[in-house]
């Protein structure tokens, strides 16, 4: 299973698959991929009366993009509102 997010190429072992996740070897279960820089975006939700709650992790190979991204991704009202903030991972 592989998944792309936000120009990030992640591959996934799934746990269910038929192929047999406990015959795998360590090697197959683990992989290591090379990145010139990599920004982490966690994102937020704050609610008035419920607190805060965290809304999922996003991953971005250049500082650009994830100031972009959190930019667009701020909205809301005084009642509930979602912010997003980045940090340089590598």
């Amino acid at each position: 299973m592989t998944l792309q997010r936000a120009g990030l190429l992640l591959i996934l072992v799934d746990q269910t698959a038929q192929i047999g996740y406990n015959t795998l070897t360590k090697k197959e279960k683990c992989m290591r991929v090379e990145v010139g820089s990599l920004y982490r975006v966690q994102c937020t939700e704050y609610e008035r009366g419920y607190g805060q709650r965290d809304m999922g992790v996003y991953f971005f190979t250049t500082e650009e993009e994830a100031r972009k991204f959190c930019e667009e991704y701020a909205s809301g009202d005084s009642e509930c509102y979602y912010r997003a903030s980045y940090t340089k991972v590598a």
